[in-house]
C-alpha cells in the first residue's frame, strides 16, 4: 500500500491499484472501517430569532426587504398612516418580493384602487384568491370606480355577508349617495 501511496500521482491510478491488492478485500475493508468515518460529519447550528422590530422593520424594508417575512412587510405597512406614500410603498415591496403570492396581490389591488389605478388592479387581482370576502369587496371598488353601480352593489352585498366589514362600510356609503340621487 506504501509503494502504491507514495509513487503514484494520479488519483484514479491510485485508487485502481489499491483495489487490486488482495484481491480487493483491503479496500473493502477500508472501506467499512475507515471512509464510512471519514464521511460522517455531524454539525450543530445554535440561533436565536430575534423578535421582530417595526422600528427595525422600517430601516430592513428599504435596504433589503428579503429579509422581512410578508407579515412583517404587513407590520410595517399598518405602523404608516393608511394611504400615506410609506403605506403604498410597502405593499408594493410586497408584492415584487412575493409576485405569487394570493394575499400580496390583493393588497396590492386593493392599494391600486385607493389610487383608482385601475389597470394595475386588474392585473394584480388576477393572482389574488377570487374567494375571499375580500376579493370580492375589491371587485365592488373596482366596478364602482368603472361606473357599474349595479355590479358594485351585488359585490358589496355579497362580500358583507361573507363578513367583510369593509365591504359593508362600502355598502352602506353607495346606498347614501344611491339615495341622495334619487331624492
Amino acid at each position: 500500500f506504501l509503494n502504491i501511496i507514495k509513487n503514484t500521482t494520479d488519483d484514479a491510478k491510485r485508487k485502481q491499484e489499491i483495489m487490486r491488492v488482495g484481491g480487493g478485500a483491503p479496500y473493502r475493508s477500508m472501506l467499512k472501517e475507515i471512509y464510512l468515518g471519514l464521511r460522517k460529519v455531524n454539525c450543530k447550528i445554535d440561533y436565536t430569532v430575534v423578535n421582530f422590530d417595526v422600528e427595525q422593520g422600517r430601516i430592513i424594508i428599504r435596504e433589503n426587504p428579503k429579509y422581512l417575512s410578508l407579515n412583517e412587510m404587513y407590520q410595517v405597512a399598518n405602523s404608516y398612516p393608511k394611504g400615506s406614500k410609506d403605506f403604498v410603498n410597502v405593499f408594493d415591496i410586497a408584492v415584487r418580493m412575493y409576485p405569487t403570492d394570493a394575499v400580496a396581490n390583493l393588497n396590492a389591488g386593493a392599494v391600486a384602487l385607493s389610487q383608482k389605478d385601475l389597470n394595475a388592479a386588474v392585473k394584480f387581482m388576477e393572482k389574488a384568491d377570487h374567494n375571499t370576502a375580500e376579493f370580492i369587496n375589491n371587485t365592488g371598488v373596482y366596478n364602482f370606480l368603472n361606473g357599474d353601480i349595479n355590479r358594485a352593489m351585488a359585490a358589496f352585498e355579497q362580500a358583507a355577508k361573507l363578513g367583510n366589514e369593509a365591504a359593508l362600510a362600502n355598502l352602506k356609503q353607495l346606498q347614501q349617495i344611491l339615495s341622495v340621487k334619487m331624492k
